[in-house]
């Protein structure tokens, strides 16, 4: 297996790569769902434990960003059949997104790459009415500040499934060698070393900036 970039090297070997591909979640946007369901149901520690395990710890939720399944659907499904609690996890599906925030060591790690004339492009497991949204709301998720992005759900395959890296190399015609993936989820780095990418795993604030050289905007 080889090693992450950043174990390889004590700082970003610029001149050896192409291409920096970005996770959206947890990388580029906040994904904090406790903190979203507290500020959707302040103070309701009950439904707030169902709606951790029900919706965002759901297989459904997997669905979604595969593309196999629909909001509505998911709502159905993970009420299961509990009419009273069908209307708090509708509103979970249809408001986590307006409560994203963008993570600036991220979105700075985006500017660094295009001011060494690298090309910046975005692959995620997302559904894709959310990620329109996040587009809406972020204009750093779209051109011209992202040359091209991979998103799961139109595709119906997902991280770290090596076909979802080899459908974005055709795509865009990367050389995977040349190219670097930071993701913050373990097993998606895996996945994209499994596919002779290089990779980042983004294991908290500072990974990016104290590899990559630059400083994080106050």
């Amino acid at each position: 297996m080889p090693a992450m970039l950043n174990h390889l090297y004590p700082s970003m070997p610029w001149e050896k790569i192409d291409n920096v591909v970005f996770d959206v979640g947890n990388v580029l946007i906040v994904f904090d769902p406790p903190r979203m369901i507290e500020h959707l149901f302040p103070g309701d520690t009950a439904i707030a434990g169902r709606l951790m395990q029900d919706v965002f710890r759901s297989p459904y939720w997997i669905m979604l960003d595969r593309g196999s399944i629909t909001v509505e659907e998911a709502a159905r499904l993970m009420a299961k059949g509990d009419m009273d609690f069908y209307p708090a996890v509708y509103c979970m599906l249809t408001g986590w997104s307006e409560l994203t925030r963008p993570i600036k060591e991220g979105v700075a790690a985006m500017e660094a790459a295009r001011q060494h004339g690298k090309n910046v492009y975005l692959l995620s497991n997302y559904h894709m009415p959310w990620f329109r949204r996040a587009m809406e709301r972020f204009s750093f998720l779209c051109e011209p500040q992202v040359d091209g992005m991979v998103i799961s759900s139109p595709l119906h395959i997902m991280k770290p499934d090596r076909a979802i890296f080899r459908h974005m190399e055709e795509k865009y015609h990367l050389a995977p060698e040349r190219t670097v993936f930071i993701d913050d989820a373990a097993g998606n780095v895996e996945g994209a070393l499994n596919a002779g990418w290089q990779s980042i795993w983004y294991a908290g604030p500072g990974t990016l900036s104290s590899f990559m050289g630059f400083s994080v905007p106050q």
